[in-house]
């Protein structure tokens, strides 16, 4: 901008001294010239003037007077060719070829003007008023007055062309300052807008960068938050665990132990009954083995289901969700309403574990906590998406609740789900239920689980 502003100044400046230094160059150049040509004019008229007084027959009038004014005429002529100077000013002669030869046919006939001078001034008594000789005088002077006007004209004509030209560059340098500002103007309102969207831009990023910030705050918070959960999680599966190594223990210790206790008992009273011989008694005790033997299996056939499903990988998914539903209306009393997919979903056994947990985890939460009577429950695909999803009437819960760091059931589901990089969707109020969403895409490529 301020190179503008100086390109401004420097066209005002050079067109202010353009115009003076070009019109006092005019004018030191054409004044004197203009001056020569009225001069020649003047000279030749003042000879021409003394040579008719002294044939008139006025003695006093000197002849010396008009060879003087001839000589001071071819002067003046002389430099507007060649340049001269005088007190009068400095002669600047023109290259213009017109011009020259105008100048020069003017000496010429100033040369014939002497010549018919000096002859009319010998010749007095043959060269009076009304003889040949003065005709042809007066028409040489006629002629040589007419040249004497043409220089002027001329000179006229190329101060006109100067003028014009003079004028032309004016309207260019004005034009070129009109263009300046033009540009200044142009440069100012672009300067500006450059200036606002720059600043708009500025806003917009600082806009974008507190927004970042606090985005950042909210992942630490989350961050710090998950963590709190995850140890929170650790320590519930780590409970969960030493709850589970309990209760299988007891189970074993409670029925097999006892079970193998009896049938050991029953080992030694047949050792007694084959000493003794008694058939019948025999017969008696491996019966009774026999049945001990059928509760180890039972008891051995349930432990295992408990702890993993064989259904599960025998005949899938759907139909161990149908099984588990069943065992769970009959331990709970809650009625469960599937909707499977069971057609062409073929799951690997990683994913078809993590879906059964899922399933049952809810169910858990269901009992524990919903005090439902009914439980609506769906799996299907959808836009290559595996879709669980599973509502009670139960009483519902805030959104407190649902986001507590104690719904450790909610958070292990969470966790499974985002270890296949899908989605957990939790809609809950108070007095109308809740339905839990789980969205696993078909194809995870899941890195960490």
């Amino acid at each position: 901008m301020s190179l503008i502003l100086w390109m401004i100044g420097a066209l005002v400046i050079g067109m202010v001294g353009f115009s003076f230094h070009y019109g006092n160059e005019m004018t030191m150049v054409y004044a004197p010239l203009i001056h020569a040509s009225l001069e020649i004019k003047l000279k030749a008229t003042a000879a021409h003037m003394r040579v008719v007084e002294i044939l008139s027959g006025d003695s006093a009038k000197k002849s010396a007077v008009v060879w003087q004014r001839l000589d001071e005429a071819d002067w003046y002529a002389q430099a507007m060719l060649s340049g001269g100077e005088n007190q009068e000013g400095v002669f600047v002669p023109l290259d213009d070829p017109e011009m020259r030869r105008i100048i020069t046919d003017v000496r010429r006939m100033l040369e014939k003007f002497r010549a018919i001078a000096q002859h009319r001034l010998s010749q007095r008594e043959t060269s009076g008023v009304g003889t040949e000789i003065d005709r042809h005088y007066d028409e040489l002077y006629t002629v040589f007055i007419r040249e004497a006007d043409e220089v002027k004209r001329r000179l006229q004509h190329l101060m006109r062309e100067d003028l014009r030209r003079f004028r032309a560059i004016q309207i260019i340098l004005l034009l070129l300052l009109v263009v300046m500002f033009a540009i200044r103007e142009i440069a100012f309102s672009r300067f500006e807008w450059f200036r606002e969207r720059n600043f708009q831009d500025l806003q917009t990023t600082n806009e974008k960068l507190e927004c970042e910030i606090q985005e950042r705050r909210r992942a630490e918070a989350e961050l710090i938050l998950t963590g709190e959960r995850l140890r929170n999680l650790s320590n519930q599966l780590q409970t969960i665990r030493e709850s589970e190594k309990t209760r299988i223990a007891r189970e074993v210790h409670d029925e097999l132990g006892q079970t193998i206790t009896a049938l050991k008992m029953e080992l030694v009273c047949l050792e007694g009954d084959i000493g003794r011989n008694d058939q019948e008694s025999l017969t008696n005790r491996a019966r009774e083995m026999r049945t001990l033997i059928d509760s180890i299996f039972t008891s051995v056939q349930r432990i295992v289901t408990e702890l993993r499903p064989q259904i599960l990988d025998v005949l899938g998914l759907c139909d161990a969700m149908d099984w588990q539903a069943m065992e769970y209306e009959k331990r709970t009393g809650i009625h469960c309403r599937l909707s499977l997919q069971r057609e062409e979903i073929k799951l690997d056994s990683e994913l078809s574990t993590t879906f059964f947990r899922i399933f049952q985890e809810t169910l858990t939460n269901v009992a524990r906590h919903a005090n439902a009577t009914r439980v609506d429950i769906s799996f299907r695909e959808e836009n290559n998406h595996l879709v669980y999803k599973i509502k009670d009437n139960g009483k519902g819960m805030d959104e407190n609740q649902v986001n507590t760091r104690k719904s450790i059931g909610l958070l292990g589901i969470r966790e499974r789900v985002l270890s296949w990089n899908g989605e957990t969707r939790i809609a809950s109020s108070p007095g109308e239920g809740t339905a839990i969403t789980v969205i696993i895409p078909r194809n995870p490529h899941v890195q960490n689980r």
